[in-house]
């Protein structure tokens, strides 16, 4: 009887393991920008390779907006957001945001989901 509750056990808490392993290889997408432009609700899936790779780092203000487009972000600020969509998951109903910053000099020295 032992035995059995814990091979039941340890078979739930692998597949639980396997299903979150998997939905994170979701996520780890190459930036393509049609895919950016075209999808705006599934952006996040995007996000994690733009920030593991520093993709934006060292960009202009002009150049992030030539690749990621014009959400309207004030020219003359230091923090640009652009909508990404709902990451489904648990306890995860916020909308998320890629979130870039800028030196005074207007390049890009640091990018993060928030």
């Amino acid at each position: 009887m032992k035995t059995t509750v814990f091979i039941i056990i340890f078979i739930l808490i692998a597949t639980i393991a396997i299903y979150f392993y998997n939905k994170s290889l979701i996520y780890d997408v190459a930036f393509c920008k049609k895919k950016w432009m075209e999808d705006r609700e599934h952006r996040y899936v995007l996000v994690k390779r733009i920030v593991k790779e520093k993709l934006l780092i060292g960009l202009t203000k002009k150049e992030i907006v030539t690749l990621l487009g014009d959400e309207f972000n004030g020219t003359y600020t230091l923090k640009w957001t652009y909508y990404i969509g709902e990451k489904p998951g648990i306890l995860r109903w916020t909308k998320q945001q890629l979130c870039i910053l800028f030196t005074k000099e207007g390049k890009v020295y640091k990018v993060f989901e928030g």
